[in-house]
């Protein structure tokens, strides 16, 4: 969410940069126009060719400026996948050495359980003294050790998807996020390419109408200059300061297309400049109310979906708390019957003595 801020407050950075820099040059220029001392007939080449250097170098600073990003971002996310696969392996072979483990105790106890009794144990020559099973023993002491092994283990394993699992979810909602910032670097991409584009087309549309202007007024300035007197003598008429129809000299577009006629503004233009810059003022007062709105519910989309976040961070507690409780109970339970088994066996462990025991004492068991 920061980073996806940090974007937008550098798109609207530089925006606002480009905006006051289009005002300096308009107020440089308006006052190069007006100023009849400074204002000259054609072209103004000083000027272009110092508009030219200045926006070549802008760029130029511009593109130093994004492929240092571009290569940082690059350097971060290597870091971070190396990082990730480290983990990963590392995981993989405690996983490993824990499996074999498991394996080899289960292995060895399975070769104990399976050896067969000592071959000097006679059974039919034994006495009283031999007896292999007595009252009171707990002949499943075994196998009830071995199933809680068993449930031991597979409360580990369970233990251990479930953070497997987390540890996934969380990998996969980084993953999006990188996912997410690589895109808007490449819709950034797209638009400072295709801003580069426009702005090149202007360029290119300003020279062409510049040397459009200039052809037309050399054309002017050579037919003028052809019309002589009765003795071959310039008329005083096809001098530019006769020429004073000021309607003339700007086209419809609001483009001066002759700077030698040019006296300033009637007043029928200077209304319909008026005209524009209202709708300009109207234009952007819109806007600024469209990106309010806009903020604002940028704002209660983030708040909802935080608050969502939350609650099921809290339901998930929640269920991980009440499991947690489950498995203490459980594991009570087991504590509590093992204690009352554990009671049964003390009390039982040395068998008891029946009646008519002791007269068989010293007689043959055959």
């Amino acid at each position: 969410m920061l980073a996806s801020n940090n974007a937008q407050d550098d798109v609207l950075a530089k925006e606002a940069a480009k905006i006051a820099y289009k005002r300096q040059q308009n107020e440089q220029r308006r006052l190069r126009i007006h100023n009849a001392k400074q204002r000259t007939i054609g072209l103004d080449i000083a000027a272009l060719d110092a508009q030219v250097e200045e926006k070549k170098r802008r760029q130029a600073h511009d593109n130093d400026i994004l492929n240092f990003e571009r290569a940082q971002a690059l350097e971060i996310e290597r870091i971070l996948a190396a990082s990730m696969e480290e983990e990963r392996r590392m995981k993989e072979f405690q996983m490993r050495q824990m499996k074999e483990s498991w394996a080899d105790n289960a292995a060895r106890k399975e070769m104990e359980k399976k050896q067969s009794p000592s071959p000097d144990f006679d059974l039919e020559h034994s006495g009283p003294a031999s007896l292999q099973k007595m009252d009171g023993e707990d002949v499943n002491r075994v196998e009830r050790i071995q199933k809680q092994r068993q449930q031991m283990k597979d409360w580990i394993q369970d233990q251990i998807a479930q953070k497997q699992y987390v540890k996934q979810v969380e990998m996969e909602e980084e993953l999006n996020y990188g996912e997410m910032i690589k895109a808007i670097d490449e819709i950034r991409e797209a638009t400072e390419k295709e801003e580069k584009e426009m702005r090149k087309y202007i360029i290119d549309t300003v020279k062409a109408d510049n040397l459009e202007l200039a052809m037309g007024q050399k054309q002017r300035r050579a037919v003028q200059n052809s019309i002589n007197g009765a003795n071959n003598e310039a008329l005083p008429t096809s001098l530019n300061c006769f020429d004073e129809s000021r309607a003339s000299a700007i086209g419809p577009d609001g483009k001066v297309k002759r700077i030698d006629m040019f006296r300033g503004f009637t007043e029928e233009q200077r209304r319909t400049i008026f005209q524009q810059n209202q709708d300009i003022i109207r234009h952007n007062a819109m806007s600024k109310a469209n990106g309010q709105r806009m903020d604002d519910e940028w704002v209660m989309q983030q708040a909802m979906a935080m608050r969502a976040m939350e609650q099921a961070a809290y339901e998930e507690q929640c269920m991980r708390d009440a499991m947690k409780s489950d498995q203490l109970a459980f594991l009570q339970q087991q504590a509590e019957e093992q204690r009352r088994r554990k009671q049964e066996w003390d009390a039982t462990k040395n068998g008891t003595i029946e009646e008519g025991f002791f007269e068989n004492f010293g007689k043959d068991c055959r």
